[in-house]
């Protein structure tokens, strides 16, 4: 198992979705897991989407990503609708720092128990555990970090 400093980074060389396409996984609705990160593509929700648009659709927001790329965040009801913590939205240093914690939290909460032998198990077998660190929420996250409130990054 590797540290956090010893995991390869790109520093920014290849944009998320660039990173996702190279060595992602694709997956279908039915088979995303929280804690879990993921590069989406979502279907446009109007034909038009100006700033009015966007702002009354995103409750707020002066933005919406169709293609996020980040962490999936448990909630009740995530198998009907997906909250994502959109790295997109972070700038870079933030985002490294919220990526160790995330790490660090994840290795005492079940990330270990992911592999056999110092070998990664089959993401079929992934699929059939619940591990703690699965059940991550944005209150959780935002307490690793110390940041009061995550949810201009975070969108359903």
């Amino acid at each position: 198992m590797k540290t956090f400093e010893q995991l390869e980074k790109n520093n920014g060389s290849l944009a998320l979705d660039q990173v996702a396409d190279s060595v992602g996984i694709i997956q279908n609705r039915s088979q995303l897991i929280p804690g879990r990160f993921y590069s989406l593509e979502i279907m446009p929700p109007a034909n038009s989407l100006n700033q009015e648009f966007v702002t009354l659709y995103t409750k707020g927001k002066r933005y919406l990503n169709l293609k996020p790329v980040g962490l999936l965040l448990f909630h009740q009801n995530f198998v009907e609708s997906a909250i994502m913590l959109d790295l997109r939205a972070i700038p870079p240093q933030a985002s490294a720092k919220i990526l160790e914690a995330y790490y660090q939290f994840s290795l005492q909460n079940g990330m270990l128990n992911l592999f056999n032998n110092n070998k990664l198990i089959s993401l079929e077998q992934r699929r059939l555990l619940d591990q703690k660190f699965y059940f991550i929420t944005t209150t959780i996250l935002s307490g690793l970090v110390g940041i009061d409130n995550l949810y201009y990054a975070v969108n359903k």
